[in-house]
C-alpha cells in the first residue's frame, strides 16, 4: 500500500523517524549553500506521477568504466535522458571526455509557494505534486492509498494555492554538476517524443527503461526515438542499477542495433529491443 503521507525528517525525534515512514525536507532546496550530497538527498523526496527522483552519485561504475573504454574518432556528443539531478552523469562526464552534453529530465525544476506553514510543490506544467510542512510531506500520488491517508491527503492538495507562474522556481539539476564544464546543456525532454536537436554519438538511458514503469510497446517507442538521435555506429547505453548494476550497450549499424557489451547479463529490456530495432 502506497504512503502519500510521511513524516518530515526534520522536524521529528530521531526515535519516532525510526519506526515510521519518513522523508527528507525537500525546502532544504531553497537554502543558497547547500551541498551536492544534501541537494541529491532533497531531489530524491520528489515524486512525479508514480516515479520517484530518485539518484545517487557513482550508481553503475562498471558501465561507466565501459564507457569510458569506447572508442571515439572525436569527443563525443552525449544525450542523456531521465538524468534526474545530474550526479550519476557527473560520474559520466569524468569518465568520457565529451563535446557537448546534454542532459535532459521531463521535470527539471520545480516551483513553490508557502502559505499557511505549508510549502506546494509543482511541476513546469502547474501541477501540485508535494505539500511540505515542518512535520509532514504529503505525495499527490495517493490512488492506492488507505482511505483515511487518501482522504487526508486529497482534502490538503484540494485546498492548495491555484499555480501562478510568479511562484518561485527551483532548478532542479545539481550545482556541482554545473560547475563542472561549460559544454553541458540542461533540457526538459520527454523520451517518448523526438530530440528537437542535433545528433549524437552517445545515448545513455540510465534507470528510465524499464518494465516497472512502461509496457513493452512504450519501452519500444522510446528506444526508436533514441535510435533515430545516434550516429551512424554510435552507442546507445541501457543501464538498471535499481537492484544490481545490469546494462548493455548496443551499436548502431546499418540495419538497426548489435549488441557491443554487457554488464550481468544485460537489462531485462536487451533482447525486446533487438528484436524490434534490427
Amino acid at each position: 500500500m502506497k504512503m502519500p503521507i510521511k513524516l518530515n525528517k526534520s522536524g521529528w525525534p530521531g526515535l519516532v523517524t525510526s519506526w515510521l515512514p519518513t522523508a527528507d525536507d525537500p525546502r532544504n532546496l531553497r537554502q543558497p549553500q547547500i551541498t551536492s550530497d544534501a541537494f541529491t538527498q532533497a531531489v530524491s523526496v520528489f515524486k512525479f506521477g508514480t516515479t520517484f527522483k530518485t539518484t545517487q552519485k557513482a550508481r553503475f561504475p562498471q558501465t561507466v568504466n565501459l564507457l569510458g573504454q569506447l572508442a571515439f574518432d572525436h569527443p563525443p556528443v552525449v544525450l542523456d535522458v531521465g538524468a534526474s539531478d545530474g550526479i550519476t552523469s557527473l560520474h559520466v562526464m569524468q569518465n568520457v571526455p565529451f563535446k557537448t552534453y546534454y542532459l535532459t529530465d521531463l521535470n527539471p525544476a520545480v516551483w513553490h509557494t508557502t502559505a499557511g506553514g505549508r510549502t506546494t510543490f509543482y511541476t513546469p506544467d502547474g501541477q501540485p505534486i508535494l505539500i511540505v510542512s515542518d512535520r509532514l510531506v504529503v505525495y499527490s500520488d495517493f490512488a492506492d492509498s488507505h482511505p483515511l491517508l487518501r482522504r487526508w491527503a486529497n482534502q490538503m492538495f484540494e485546498s492548495s494555492p491555484e499555480f501562478k507562474p510568479e511562484f518561485k522556481k527551483i532548478d532542479l539539476i545539481n550545482p556541482a554538476v554545473l560547475d563542472y564544464s561549460p559544454n553541458i546543456v540542461v533540457q526538459q525532454h520527454s523520451i517518448f517524443d523526438r530530440w528537437p536537436g542535433g545528433s549524437a554519438d552517445l545515448v545513455i538511458a540510465a534507470n528510465i527503461l524499464n518494465r516497472s514503469y512502461f509496457s513493452d510497446g512504450q519501452l519500444v517507442q522510446a528506444a526508436e526515438n533514441l535510435l533515430a538521435v545516434l550516429n551512424q555506429n554510435g552507442v546507445l547505453a541501457i543501464i538498471d542499477s535499481r537492484n544490481i548494476e545490469k546494462s548493455t550497450l548496443f551499436r548502431k549499424t546499418a540495419t538497426g542495433l548489435t549488441v557491443l557489451n554487457q554488464i550481468n547479463g544485460g537489462t531485462e529490456i536487451h533482447q525486446l529491443l533487438l528484436d524490434a530495432l534490427i
